[in-house]
């Protein structure tokens, strides 16, 4: 995949490469997800490439046809580019809630 990303008034060509996985488990009323992605961005020139990566897991939880619990964890990491060189970036996420559905 290639992308064209307008860096000023300068436009930039950039190889992005990725995939995606993931899966989801019932077992009763709960459900359980898994997932994870990764993406490299090539930049050319001094600056290199980038890698980014993103795992998750989450659980539903059915409490009756239209609403269910859900409780989600995500940690994405990767080389994040910085006026000094690249720096580790590592970020964690979560969301915990209900879903009614009308």
């Amino acid at each position: 995949v290639s992308a064209n990303y307008a860096a000023g008034t300068t436009a930039k060509d950039y190889d992005v490469k990725g995939f995606l996985a993931g899966v989801t488990v019932p077992y009763g009323a709960l459900l359980f997800k898994a997932g994870y992605a990764q993406s490299k961005v090539d930049f050319g020139g001094a600056t290199g490439e980038q890698t980014y990566k993103k795992a998750g897991l989450g659980v539903d939880y059915n409490l009756s046809k239209r609403t269910k619990l859900y409780a989600d964890y995500a940690r994405i990491a990767g080389d994040v580019g910085a006026d000094n060189g690249p720096a580790d970036k590592n970020k964690n996420g979560y969301d915990v809630g209900i879903r009614h559905s009308f």
